[in-house]
């Protein structure tokens, strides 16, 4: 078995991060949560980010750079600064799913 990048490693994390989060919310994502999922140590995640909230960020860049709505949406909701940059057509998508998801 070979053993992964650093960059591998932290990609691997931060996808992981965002399946859990379009699986529920980005912000109930749990560094133990991910590191059971990955086979790892929470330690392991800490030393590529800081904080949770580190964590938290590269979840939504990614998911604005995957073009992820829901996660996306779930940003919106929560008024995260991060999605000022997302853009519009994006944004609006994320609103559109919503609406569809509630037969709006």
């Amino acid at each position: 078995m070979t053993r992964m990048s650093a960059k591998q490693r932290k990609e691997q994390f931060i996808k992981t991060g965002l399946d859990l989060a379009a699986r529920g919310h980005y912000l109930t994502v749990r560094g133990q949560n991910v590191t059971d999922k990955v086979g790892v140590s929470t330690g392991l995640l800490q030393n590529y980010f800081a904080t949770l909230l580190h964590f938290r960020k590269a979840i939504v860049r990614k998911a604005i750079k995957d073009g992820q709505l829901q996660v996306i949406a779930q940003a919106m909701g929560a008024r995260d600064p991060l999605v000022k940059r997302c853009p519009e057509h994006l944004k609006r998508a994320a609103l559109e799913g919503i609406k569809e998801s509630y037969g709006l």
